[in-house]
């Protein structure tokens, strides 16, 4: 910030002050945490915890359905769409929404996909 307009480092400084201040966790980052001051968090915050995973399964769903759809209108099962899912993006599309492979596994039993593992069997396990 040498140098240059006075006047915008004013304004990247009053930046920096600000995105700092908008995260009040990096001035406790000394304080030691205890699981009381964990669950009192939770607890504080359960409202909008539950919204966030709310809007992240939601993006999840339409993520794995649009994939889905794509392999449907090349010629995939949805059996083989939800296992190829699996196989190559367990972890989310590159570019897209990140997801675990249990969350891709829950949105796939969602729209009707059975698991390997069920369909061998010939049902439920």
């Amino acid at each position: 910030m040498k140098g240059g307009d006075p006047d915008q480092n004013r304004r990247l400084a009053t930046l920096a002050v600000n995105s700092d201040s908008e995260k009040p966790y990096r001035d406790q980052i000394d304080e030691l945490q205890t699981t009381d001051d964990f669950r009192a968090w939770c607890a504080a915050n359960a409202e909008r915890l539950t919204a966030a995973e709310d809007r992240k399964r939601r993006q999840i769903q339409d993520a794995v359905i649009r994939a889905v759809q794509v392999a449907l209108e090349r010629g995939a099962t949805l059996d083989d769409a939800g296992d190829d899912l699996l196989l190559r993006f367990a972890y989310g599309i590159p570019g897209g929404v990140p997801w675990s492979p249990s969350a891709l596994r829950h949105a796939l039993r969602a729209i009707g996909w059975n698991s390997p593992r069920i369909c061998a069997k010939g049902g439920a396990i």
